[in-house]
This record gives C-alpha cells, sequence and structure tokens, in this order.
C-alpha cells in the first residue's frame, strides 16, 4: 500500500466510534420527534432521522474501507466494514419505531 499500515491504528478506531456515535445521534434525533405532531411531519422527521444516520454509518465504513485497501490492512477493511453493515441493519427503519418514539 502507499500508507503505512500504522494509521490503520488511528483511523480504524476513529471510524468505529464514528459509527457507534451515528447510532446514537439516530436514537436522539427520534426520541426528540414530538407526539403531537401531524403524521405527515412526524414521518418526515423520522426519515431524516434515518437517512443521517445511514449516511454516517455508510461514510464511516467505505472510509475505513478505503484506508484498509491503502494500506493493504485487510483486517481492518472486513472489521470495519462488517461493523457499518452490521450496523446499517440495525438502524433500518421500522414502523414500531416510528410509533414508540417521541418524547
Amino acid at each position: 500500500g502507499s500508507l503505512s499500515p500504522d494509521i490503520m491504528n488511528l483511523v480504524g478506531p476513529v471510524v468505529l466510534v464514528q459509527l457507534a456515535g451515528s447510532l446514537l445521534l439516530r436514537r436522539r434525533m427520534v426520541a426528540s420527534i414530538p407526539e403531537d405532531l401531524p403524521p405527515e411531519i412526524r414521518v418526515s422527521r423520522y426519515t431524516t432521522a434515518c437517512i443521517v444516520a445511514l449516511a454516517l454509518i455508510e461514510g464511516g465504513g467505505i472510509l475505513v474501507i478505503t484506508f484498509a485497501i491503502i494500506t493493504d490492512v485487510a483486517t481492518w477493511a472486513l472489521v470495519g466494514g462488517g461493523s457499518a453493515v452490521l450496523l446499517m441493519l440495525m438502524a433500518r427503519p421500522s414502523q414500531a419505531e416510528l410509533d414508540g418514539g417521541g418524547g
């Protein structure tokens, strides 16, 4: 690779923290949706929360995979990419969450 593998000791953990933070951000955004809003606005805010979180997760996954390829550290590609995929599955939108979300 064109970069030292040691850079993954910095990039990998930072991205993993960012991935976990994306889920926490999503939960806070969903929890902050007031119950008394009209359904269309609640759905719109819920959709925004899902899109923001999924974009952050996808971006983090792509970043760690890219750095793993550049540094020839396949383990981080699997860990980072696998974590991103797992978190995206966990963060899938659901009617139950929309109904139960809100503060």
